[in-house]
């Protein structure tokens, strides 16, 4: 079987995020399949950036095909963001014909926030005679109206929400990672025979392999807090709107008489902003330190006593999330308190943690508490259970033989 994955994000373990295309994409490589991947040469969520100097260049990762389309650099997540997805939907679109000839696939694989590369990915899959799958990583433009917004009235969210029926109509495939994605697509009347939930996952073998230690500064802080008998609650990963780190500095500010400290690990375009709301709360003993590679990860979730991640209450996560960031806490073998209103509640289903409600710190304070007060046995096992219950159904092994099975 022949696959191209289309996703602007796509990255690798030697350029960072997204992850979920290079791994599905290696384990069907693995399995004797063909894969390629076309992806953007520059994107603001790796770590390091391909050197790329033609408008299409090819490189070979872990036996996948990469297809680099040349993307200028930028910064933040405004207009030049959009300008650089669009100029990569542009070139893809100009490339299609000479990609379907030279890869041939089978399954052409389109995921993307912004729903535009349905366009160039029905061009290819048209081209070669292949069936086409669009990939649902959001509910989009539903995503932008309630996370940034945006009117039902502007001319771009329109445009994709045009997009969005005609993925519905015209794919062979509808994939979603979100658990309850249908209940949003079967009112345009797409059939349960053309829909499958594929959720994120784990690396579980990579992620075993990422052995870094912490950094000599971190480890110092976290040492010296433990010395002093605090129970540490720490997050890692991106600092942005989207993951509410806001909710975590109020809970903080809650616990300032308690022997608690937060350790906030990670980098992103609001970490000035929460570190500023941190300074205003007061908050001694809730620190933020950068980002550090993504294989001392590990070490650091496991110097922790309970993890943290908080979701917006917002409309939208009816549908249920599914962040990465979840699938690494758990398989660390970790408690989690998770803050959110959605659709699904994977640490109730891992029997991990603790779940509040999504922007009420006095909840999450409670968690601390509770879970604080437990002995160390007890939060021991807790956090097995998540671990056994990612190992059983989110590695991106298990996940990449099912997607297989749902595209055939």
């Amino acid at each position: 079987m022949n696959i191209l994955y289309i996703n602007n994000f796509a990255g690798s373990k030697e350029f960072g995020m997204e992850l979920r295309p290079y791994y599905l994409c290696k384990n069907w490589a693995t399995a004797g399949n063909k894969s390629s991947i076309v992806a953007a040469s520059f994107v603001h969520t790796r770590h390091t950036q391909p050197d790329v100097k033609t408008n299409l260049q090819m490189d070979k990762i872990d036996n996948v095909d990469y297809y680099w389309i040349k993307t200028p650099a930028y910064e933040g997540i405004g207009v030049a963001r959009l300008f650089c997805f669009m100029l990569f939907i542009l070139r893809l679109t100009f490339a299609a014909k000479r990609l379907a000839r030279r890869i041939k696939p089978d399954f052409v694989i389109a995921s993307s926030t912004y729903l535009l590369d349905f366009y160039p990915a029905f061009l290819i899959a048209r081209f070669a005679k292949a069936k086409l799958v669009y990939e649902i990583p959001d509910i989009q433009p539903l995503s932008l109206i309630e996370l940034f917004g945006y009117s039902h009235y502007h001319p771009f969210i329109y445009f994709l929400s045009v997009t969005e029926k005609f993925i519905y109509k015209y794919t062979d495939k509808v994939v979603c990672v979100l658990p309850n994605g249908f209940t949003h697509m079967q009112k345009y009347k797409l059939p349960l025979s053309r829909y499958a939930m594929i959720p994120n996952g784990i690396d579980i073998e990579s992620w075993r392999e990422s052995n870094l230690p912490l950094p000599e500064d971190l480890g110092k802080i976290i040492e010296t807090y433990k010395s002093l008998g605090f129970f540490l609650v720490g997050y890692a990963g991106y600092i942005s709107q989207q993951n509410c780190l806001d909710q975590l500095i109020d809970t903080a500010a809650l616990l300032q008489q308690e022997k608690v400290a937060f350790l906030i690990v990670g980098d992103g375009p609001d970490k000035e902003k929460m570190m500023e709301l941190n300074r205003r709360k007061n908050n001694v003993h809730a620190v933020f330190y950068g980002r550090i590679p993504k294989e001392a990860v590990p070490a650091f979730l496991s110097s922790m006593d309970v993890l943290f991640i908080a979701f917006k209450k917002l409309k939208l996560y009816q549908f249920g999330v599914n962040t990465n960031k979840l699938y690494e806490y758990m398989i660390q073998g970790k408690p989690v308190i998770q803050c959110q209103n959605a659709g699904n509640d994977l640490v109730a289903e891992g029997e991990c943690g603790i779940s509040c409600p999504a922007e009420d710190p006095k909840a999450a304070a409670d968690a601390v508490l509770t879970l604080m007060n437990m002995t160390g046995e007890e939060r021991q096992l807790m956090g097995e259970r998540g671990k056994l219950h990612v190992i059983e159904h989110y590695d991106y092994k298990t996940l990449s033989e099912k997607y297989l099975k749902v595209i055939q």
